[in-house]
This record gives structure tokens, sequence and C-alpha cells, in this order.
């Protein structure tokens, strides 16, 4: 409180600190619970939902070279997490995590960590030695600059979709 008043040179509110966390939060699609209950009674949204499902349906929409694709949805890592939809083509797999609408700037963040962990162990798990997994965050929104250079350093590709899709 000190050091904000010689910065700002004003009093800090303590209301406007609870407040500010609280913005902070929303548009966060959380997933409640931890391992297998992860996603029990109402951890995943209606639009987290629908995009996750649409994602997994259509391939050749995220990228022409995933044409072809075969498809799951909520597949299960061994660290416990569940991957929002996973491509599987011969040459390589894609994981890819999806970020609805309602997604603020530190969900959308949470996603780029999920998708760099999520890659990290689906290859972990792969027996064959040179398996290549890509992944991909998709969201419905724009991403801040600073979470495209973070993107881009990670080697994730970034799909966004126009949430009036058919």
């Amino acid at each position: 409180a000190e050091l904000y008043k010689k910065v700002f040179n004003k009093e800090l509110d303590p209301a406007s600190i609870s407040l500010e966390r609280r913005r902070l939060q929303e548009g966060n699609e959380e997933d409640y619970g931890t391992g297998s209950s992860k996603y029990g009674a109402g951890g995943e949204g209606d639009f987290h939902r629908v995009l996750r499902l649409w994602v997994t349906a259509n391939p050749a929409e995220i990228s022409k070279s995933y044409a072809g694709a075969r498809t799951e949805t909520e597949f299960s890592l061994d660290s416990g997490d569940r991957i929002d939809s996973v491509y599987h083509l011969s040459d390589r797999t894609i994981v890819l995590e999806v970020k609805s609408r309602i997604s603020n700037a530190i969900d959308l963040r949470r996603g780029v960590f999920q998708c760099i962990k999520y890659r990290a162990v689906k290859q972990a798990m792969d027996v064959r030695e040179d398996a290549r997994v890509d992944a991909v965050l998709v969201t419905e929104t724009d991403v801040p600059g600073e979470l495209a250079a973070l993107l881009k350093r990670h080697g994730i590709y970034h799909r966004k979709v126009d949430h009036e899709r058919s």
C-alpha cells in the first residue's frame, strides 16, 4: 500500500483489489476438480462444449492438411489431464486445446501452456521413437500480441474460428 501511494500518489483501496481479482476470473473456462472428476457436473460450459465438438468433427476446417484425420475428443493423458481434441494422422498427432469466446486473456494464456504440456505428455506416451506431436490452440477470439509471440516461440499453431460457423 505504501509503494502504491508513492508511485500513484493516492491511497490503494482494498475493495478495488477484490474487484480486480473477480474481474480477472470472468470469462475463465475453469476446469472443475481434478483427475477423472475434472469434467464432472457443471465443469464445461456450453460454448466450450460446442466448440470442442465442432473442432473434433471438422479437422479440415482447422487446417487442410488435417483432412481425413481420425479424431477423438476428451482424450485422456497419463498425467490425468484430458485433451479437448486429438487428430491422428499417419505422420503425426495433433493435440488441440479450445478456448471459446468467453475466455479472457488469462484463460487464453493458460491455453498456451496447456498446449505445451499436452504436446509433451502425448509425445512421451507415444511408443514410436520418432513420433511427431503438434499442438494447436483454437479460439473464437484474437489472441493478444504477447500470447501470439508465446505461441510462435513454442511452435504452437493458433487457429481462430468464427463463433457463427455452420
